[in-house]
């Protein structure tokens, strides 16, 4: 006959059985801190996702995602032009709004060496085919490569001053003037200003409006400043993301035809996974590139997990 425990009402062979059910439980689903075999994810401890195991308090900051608005507005008259590149999808996915709290969770759990989430339910990442349905990003053709060795210079102009005057017409200052943004010159270096170009091709058409009787020329010419802003601020963004790397130029202001023989919807993954990586990573609190596709991603799959915890709330994935 199993004894009785004085004071506490419970026979000891129960309490027993109890502890053992406790000890099982445990082995079951205590989380580590961190890979239990850290042979392949031998990363940890440069992630963030270590700082929250450790309740750093930097741990709890929600990651910067700037974005932009430096788009010129989408046009009729330029679609001809989008559909040759084959980016005329791309004109729906100006202004989204991102979630920060929902791309901070899933940052948490990215891993660089695997390239993939760690959820409870196990591992998950986007591929090449979520893209292309989410975005009808193009996934046939060539490689997007961007080289930023400048042009020759031409009559004393930098190179890639005379590159982009020779296709848009408007020559960037390389000092002299100020971004209002930045309070640093439009172009620097390889890198040209994003905000800058929109809004003077902005302050040109608010006095020259674009229709279907302008020029040809002048329909082209708004159709790459359109593209400079969708391309460098929207889907391939830095984290200063008003800044365009020159190399781009090359593509963009190149030949429609050109244009659309690349695979823009690997590029775009490329580019997802390289922003991921760097924002896995403990030291740092910002995040470029496309995450608004990484949301649309999180909202196809919300089955596994249907809610992430983050900073003691819980958050649905949705819209």
């Amino acid at each position: 006959m199993a004894d009785w425990w004085q004071g506490e009402g419970v026979f000891v062979d129960d309490f027993q059985a109890a502890a053992e059910d406790v000890d099982i439980y445990n082995q079951r689903y205590y989380l580590e801190q961190g890979p239990l075999d850290p042979t392949d994810l031998y990363d940890q401890p440069n992630l963030r996702s270590r700082d929250v195991w450790n309740a750093h308090p930097e741990a709890q900051t929600i990651i910067r995602y700037r974005g932009t608005t430096n788009v010129l507005p989408f046009h009729p008259a330029i679609l001809p032009f989008l559909k040759r590149a084959r980016l005329d999808s791309i004109r729906h996915f100006n202004g989204i709004k991102v979630d920060r709290q929902l791309i901070t969770a899933l940052v948490e759990r990215w891993r660089r060496e695997t390239h993939c989430f760690n959820f409870r339910e196990g591992e998950a990442t986007i591929t090449l085919k979520d893209v292309a349905i989410l975005t009808h990003l193009p996934i046939d053709g060539k490689p997007v490569c961007v080289s930023d060795h400048p042009p020759d210079d031409v009559d004393g102009m930098p190179g890639w001053v005379h590159f982009i005057y020779s296709v848009l017409g408007v020559k960037v200052p390389v000092k002299g003037c100020v971004d209002a943004t930045d309070r640093m010159p439009p172009m620097r270096k390889h890198q040209v200003s994003i905000t800058w170009l929109t809004k003077y091709f902005r302050e040109h058409y608010e006095s020259h409006p674009l229709t279907e009787e302008s020029s040809e020329d002048e329909k082209e010419r708004y159709a790459r400043v359109y593209l400079i802003g969708m391309i460098g601020g929207v889907f391939f963004s830095k984290k200063a993301s008003n800044l365009l790397s020159c190399g781009w130029l090359r593509i963009i202001l190149g030949s429609w035809e050109e244009m659309g023989a690349y695979s823009w919807a690997s590029a775009c993954l490329a580019n997802i996974y390289h922003n991921l990586c760097n924002a896995s990573l403990k030291a740092v609190r910002e995040v470029g590139g496309a995450m608004f596709i990484v949301q649309f991603w999180a909202w196809e799959h919300r089955d596994w997990p249907s809610m992430v915890e983050m900073g003691g709330k819980v958050l649905e994935i949705g819209p």
